[in-house]
């Protein structure tokens, strides 16, 4: 047990992704602190905004399995993945903001529904390079 905490806390892999995803909330945090003149620490933990966490950490892990390995068939699996979830990650955006504005259409009890859920293409390619980013820094 002790041998495979030390072997995923010393894999490059998996401190690329972690490091992309710390790096990419702090800087929602930052962002937000210094555009509203408070701490919202709830920027930590919340989804959607630039830079996309979620394109950061799956970038991070199909750069560094292509570092370690090469077009090998787990980088092959690692960037289908990744586009796919890249993909899901801006299709929800369209999908909710859709379904939203139809619902604040039919009842008012809509009205405090968000349709800022997934991401922008920015933000996601902003995530994408900072996890190729961190990861080339790491390597």
């Amino acid at each position: 047990m002790t041998n495979l905490l030390i072997s995923l806390v010393a894999n490059k892999i998996i401190i690329s992704a972690a490091i992309a995803c710390l790096v990419s909330q702090l800087v929602k945090f930052i962002t937000a602190m210094f555009r509203n003149k408070k701490l919202d620490f709830y920027k930590l933990v919340e989804t959607g905004g630039m830079p996309s966490a979620h394109a950061a950490v799956v970038s991070a892990i199909t750069s560094a399995v292509y570092i370690e390995q090469g077009a090998s068939a787990l980088f092959a699996i690692t960037l289908i993945i990744s586009i796919i979830f890249l993909r899901d990650a801006i299709g929800l955006r369209m999908t909710v903001k859709k379904q939203s504005k139809i619902l604040k259409e039919i009842t008012p009890k809509a009205s405090g529904l968000s349709e800022s859920e997934g991401h922008k293409i920015p933000e996601v390619i902003m995530g994408i390079a900072l996890g190729i980013i961190i990861t080339l820094l790491i390597y």
